[in-house]
């Protein structure tokens, strides 16, 4: 079975609002999550490691959460787990290393975020996605890519910047010319 993106996002647009859940709550529900799936959750110190490991994950642990039980993403979840055997460690520390840019109020307010956070926990438990090739959920994902948008970002501010100096080097070469010029003619 395979995670149906669409349905998911539409699942989690229609699903009533909720008050922010706590980390406690959001280590909760995933750890139940990875029970449900028959895989012994991380040990609180795991989680307390990773909560300085990734200072985001204060809130992506309980966006995660959010989705989880506000869509069939848990359900999907227990039966990928299941099929893969995973072992819950690996697969959360690949999905908080990879979404660790992204903030919860992100996850939540912008499509193109909420879209990669769910693909990002897709392919860390090893999940498909509905009517796609590994090939294109790779590509899709790297469009979606919010490391390399802020790379891109500091690329072009960087350009902007020297561009910026640039111009002002020939303003002041151009003054001084225009200095000597003057000195020359009086």
């Amino acid at each position: 079975m395979a995670f149906d993106i669409a349905a998911l996002k539409q699942e989690l647009d229609d699903a009533p609002p909720t008050a922010e859940l706590s980390w406690e709550v959001g280590v909760a529900v995933v750890s139940d999550t990875f029970r449900l799936a028959g895989a012994a959750p991380p040990s609180p110190r795991t989680w307390a490691g990773w909560r300085r490991k990734w200072p985001r994950s204060q809130e992506l642990v309980p966006a995660l959460a959010r989705a989880l039980v506000s869509s069939s993403l848990r359900a999907e979840t227990v039966h990928a787990l299941e099929k893969e055997s995973r072992d819950p460690r690996p697969t959360l520390e690949t999905f908080l290393d990879q979404v660790s840019p992204l903030t919860g109020e992100m996850v939540w307010t912008n499509p193109f975020r909420q879209e990669e956070f769910l693909r990002h926990w897709i392919r860390a438990c090893g999940g498909e996605i509905a009517d796609e090739t590994e090939g294109q959920s790779k590509k899709r994902l790297k469009q979606l890519d919010y490391r390399q948008a802020l790379a891109e970002y500091k690329k072009a501010e960087a350009a902007r910047k020297a561009e910026a100096a640039r111009r002002a080097q020939l303003l002041k070469e151009a003054r001084e010319r225009e200095e000597q010029a003057r000195g020359w003619r009086e």
